[in-house]
Formats: C-alpha cells, structure tokens, sequence
C-alpha cells in the first residue's frame, strides 16, 4: 500500500491578496481551509509544512482561529501534520506548542537545532528530520550543521527545511550538496515559485500555496506524494487561482477594436481543470495612435472582471492583474520628415539610417563611431567591437526615444 504525502509551504495566512477584483473573495485562509479538506477526502497519511505558515506576527490573533480549526481537522482524522518554521513565523514556535498539544502535530527544529521524529505507516517507518528558524534571519547553511545519525536501511528518510537556494539571509543552502545526505525526499519552503531541484534524492521547493503577488504567475498550489516502489509526485491546485502573463501587440488594433481585441485574447488562455478564476498580466506594445488616450484607460481595467465563460459546466472568471503599457507613439517618419524643426530632423536621420548601402548612412555611423573615439569611449560588446548595424540600431533606438520625448512634450501631438 502506498503512503501519501501532502506537501505545502508558504502559505502567509493573513496576507492582503491586493490585486484580486473585490467581488472574488479568494485568501491564504481559504487555500488553507481547501488543503486541509483535501487531505481529508483523499485519505491522506501525512501532512508536511515547510514553514511561512503566517505572514508576521501581527496577524497571528486574526488568523490563528484558521489555523487551529485545519490542524485539529487533520487530528481528527488522525492525520499527522509536520512542521517546520520559516523567516516569517519564526517567533511563533513557542504559540505552537503551547496552543496544539497532540501525537499528530509535530514541531521540528526548535532552537534551530536538526530534530528527527520517526512515524509508523502502513507498516513503514518513515523519519522526518527538520530544522527552524527562530529569528527572521539565519546567513548560514543550516545542512552544514546537520548531526543526526544515518537512517536505517529500511526506514524512508523525509527532510523538512525552510532555506534559499543562492546566497542570502534566509538559510541558504548549495543544492546539490543534498545528493550526500541519506535522505530520499528534500521537502522545501521559501520560494514561492514551484520548483524541482533533484530527482534523487527527490527535492522540490513547493512555492507559496496560491499566488500572492502578481509576478507569482502559472501553477500553485499543493504538493502531493505518493511513496510505494517509487515516488510519484503531483501538483495540486487548491485555491482556485492562476496568474498568467499576457502580451498584445496592438499595432493593428483600432482604438474602438480595443476592448474586443483583449477580451478574445484573454478568452483564449489556456488553463488547468481546477482554475475557476484566471488573473491576466497584461503587456501592451505596438506603435499606436491613440497612445495618449490609453494611458489614461489603463487604470480603469485593472482588479476588473473582464470576462466569463463556461467549460466542463464550471464557471471560468478571467479578471486583469496588471497593465504594462509598453506600446510608443505611432509615428508617420515620411509625414514628419518634412520640416526643419528637431522632430523632422530625427526623421529624417532614422530614414537615412533604414536605407541599404547609403553613402549617408555610412558616414553617419563612421560619425559616431569618431564622435565614441575622441570621448574615449567604444562601441564594445563582451570585449568586441560592434558591427555596423549595432551602431545602426543603436543610434535608430536614440532618435526614437528622442522623438517620443519631443511628442510628450508637445502634449502627444505627433504633426
């Protein structure tokens, strides 16, 4: 018989989800809450939590009754819960263990010392070493303190650890230094987007347990494991929520077509069967000529609920997270070249500079290329020098970023 394992970390229960539509109540507490009824439903034997339980002390008091309700459920069902502590509750440790008393609920790691705590299951016995954080910051590798003795040969062998992966003040540890360990499973918290590391031992960071920025985009959720001849892992969404990124070229897009233009493509987005409510970070660019005017817009479609549709008769919500307005001015080089003025200048530079094999172009980059020398500056890219059409571009980038400054100041009139 298999063991399964449900695995979440970062979950930041109290934190302000800012960038939700107010009609959608969706919140840590609530991905918790679903966590928990999944274990239940799906007959799970263990649950582990890699630490960021809560967002900081201050909400503790707001959120605790959540927390209490979910871990004394999972006693109920006499399914055990590991814990370790991360950066953010690391002063929780003591409430911990003086508000949830029972054989299901294991602490590890106190005093940001290893712990082991062995448990029976299906006839197996599996071990669980943890380590925690007891204040917000820790510049060492907590693996080069590991002291506990090896496992034993039939017993399978669970780290728990709440750490970075590059050099910081949050634990961090050399990744590949856990193929020396006697561990089969590295369960760990931290970073929020979900990543697998190794395959053996299997280590994976499980990221935060539903987005709670906009630039934590794609997949969140909980992790779960299945432990028999081998390990079998899968990812499951439980707070309803996918963040995507999404760019629009709008260069042939009319402004009246613009509504329509981004409901089919936000409409089109590709999501997961368990998603009901799907945030868009939208990337607009393109040259365009009513440039000015969508600035303005922009502000209006953020937190909105854009569109709705139905699949597999379950309600799909799109709503928009963010706009990047990237788009420039559209502008009419030929149109505009006419004239003396700074922006006809430019103009006209750009259309020298866009010709094949003309003597002009040539000088003009032979031009700044002197002017670059005498400054004793050089046009280098990894210690070579650039090509023609490098300096080409460059300079082509220069004067439109020039004639976007010039429009701006005109108050967006481009003629």
């Amino acid at each position: 018989m298999s063991i399964k394992i449900l695995c979440i970390a970062d979950i930041h229960l109290g934190k302000n989800i800012s960038f939700l539509p107010d009609e959608i109540k969706l919140s840590p507490q609530l991905a918790w809450n679903n966590s928990v009824e999944l274990a239940i439903s799906q007959n799970i034997d263990l649950v582990v939590i890699a630490g960021d339980i809560i967002d900081n002390e201050n909400v503790f008091f707001d959120v605790y009754s959540f927390l209490e309700k979910g871990i004394n459920n999972l006693i109920n069902a006499k399914i055990t819960t590991v814990v370790v502590a991360g950066n953010h509750d690391n002063s929780l440790i003591e409430k911990f263990e003086n508000l949830i008393s029972s054989p299901y609920f294991i602490f590890l790691g106190k005093d940001q010392k290893w712990e082991r705590k062995s448990i029976i299951i299906n006839g197996k016995t599996i071990s669980f070493d943890g380590w925690s954080f007891n204040s917000p910051f820790f510049d060492k590798d907590p693996l080069k303190e590991y002291d506990l003795p090896l496992k034993k040969e039939d017993e399978i062998k669970i780290g728990v650890l709440h750490c970075d992966k590059t050099k910081s003040c949050y634990a961090p540890i050399d990744v590949q230094s856990l193929k020396s360990f006697p561990h089969d499973i590295w369960v760990l918290g931290h970073i929020h987007t979900p990543e697998i590391l190794l395959q053996n031992p299997f280590t994976f960071y499980c990221g935060s347990l539903m987005s709670l920025d906009v630039s934590e985009t794609n997949f969140h959720g909980a992790d779960l494991i299945e432990i028999d001849n081998t390990v079998k892992h899968r990812k499951i969404n439980v707070s309803s929520l996918l963040l995507v990124d999404l760019m629009i070229d709008l260069s042939n897009v009319e402004e009246e077509e613009l509504d329509s233009c981004l409901i089919e493509k936000i409409s089109s987005i590709d999501f997961d069967s368990e998603s009901c409510f799907v945030g868009v970070n939208i990337t607009l660019q393109g040259r365009i000529d009513y440039y000015k005017r969508l600035k303005n817009r922009i502000y209006l479609l953020e937190k909105k609920i854009v569109h709705t549709k139905f699949k597999d008769e379950k309600e799909i919500v799109f709503f928009i997270t963010k706009i990047q307005n990237k788009t420039k001015y559209k502008i009419d080089l030929e149109k505009m070249a006419n004239g003396k003025d700074p922006l006809a200048l430019l103009c006209q530079k750009i259309l020298i500079l866009t010709k094949e094999n003309s003597k002009e172009k040539n000088l003009l980059i032979e031009e700044m290329k002197s002017v670059y020398a005498n400054a004793k500056l050089s046009f280098s890219k990894e210690e070579n020098k650039l090509s023609d059409k490098d300096v080409e571009n460059y300079l082509i980038e220069g004067c439109f970023l020039a004639i976007e400054e010039l429009i701006d100041q005109k108050g967006g009139q481009c003629y």
